[in-house]
């Protein structure tokens, strides 16, 4: 009983890293990206890749480490842990952040892309519109996830990362109860995640390291434009793989063009 009564006073009070603002977490830090960020990717890519974000790991394990890495984190070991667990802190890490990485006002414009034929490049200009650390961040993510998607034996593709991570990178700041809706966003938030997955050395070719943090843009509309799509993919952990499934045609058919 006294455990659960410390654990729900931990989880009341204010963390130093889970929950709080990218720009905050770094800004007292000599860190491009978050120290929980660099050692969770070190820990999975230090270890067979095989069945990594498959499933969810061990929930108390995962808070009692969550604990460890606000209060002493340079203390934190994970070598003890399943591959699971160590994923699972990772995608908890940015689903906790309060706003995510690829930014509330540019999200209109990440998953309505007005020059197809063009994407790489407009992708390319977008991502220099995020402030430097977020940049950082999401290419050091991206760079781990192409890494885990090469491996052949995980089954897991770009498609199946994009479900994973994409409503967590990318989200609306005003979500719709519209269930039809709120499925088409989050299938356009996987087919952009497995792009930037599959093109990332094309997209993330240029160096941002002379960029300067953009000025505040105006509010974007809460509700972007939407299109017609048939969708049967969700958000979550996978138990089958659902690469085959049908996606939004858009960054498909620049993907083909690409590939071409």
């Amino acid at each position: 009983k006294c455990m659960e009564v410390c654990q729900l006073e931990c989880e009341q009070k204010k963390g130093t890293v889970f929950g709080v603002d990218l720009s905050v977490l770094l800004r007292d830090r000599l860190e491009e990206v978050p120290f929980v960020v660099q050692l969770c990717t070190s820990e999975i890519e230090s270890r067979a890749l095989s069945g990594v974000y498959r499933v969810s790991g061990s929930k108390p394990r995962i808070q009692k480490l969550c604990q460890t890495f606000e209060v002493q984190k340079e203390q934190v070991d994970l070598s003890d842990l399943s591959p699971h667990d160590v994923t699972s802190i990772l995608k908890h890490f940015f689903k906790e952040l309060p706003e995510p990485l690829l930014t509330f006002d540019l999200y209109n414009d990440f998953i309505t892309p007005s020059d197809i034929m063009n994407i790489v490049q407009e992708l390319r200009e977008q991502l220099q519109r995020l402030p430097l650390y977020c940049y950082k961040t999401l290419q050091h993510l991206v760079s781990h996830l192409q890494k885990v998607s090469e491996n052949y034996d995980n089954k897991m593709s770009p498609s199946n990362l994009g479900i994973v991570f994409g409503p967590t990178l990318l989200r609306p700041l005003v979500s719709t109860d519209m269930s039809m809706i709120a499925l088409l966003e989050t299938s356009y938030q996987a087919v952009l995640v497995e792009f930037l997955i599959t093109h990332h050395d094309k997209i993330f070719g240029l160096d941002p390291s002379t960029m300067t943090p953009p000025a505040p843009t105006a509010p974007l509309p809460d509700t972007p434009p939407r299109a017609s799509i048939p969708l049967d993919r969700a958000d979550g952990d996978l138990d089958h793989d659902s690469s085959s499934k049908e996606r939004p045609r858009s960054l498909e058919v620049s993907s083909l063009a690409l590939n071409g």
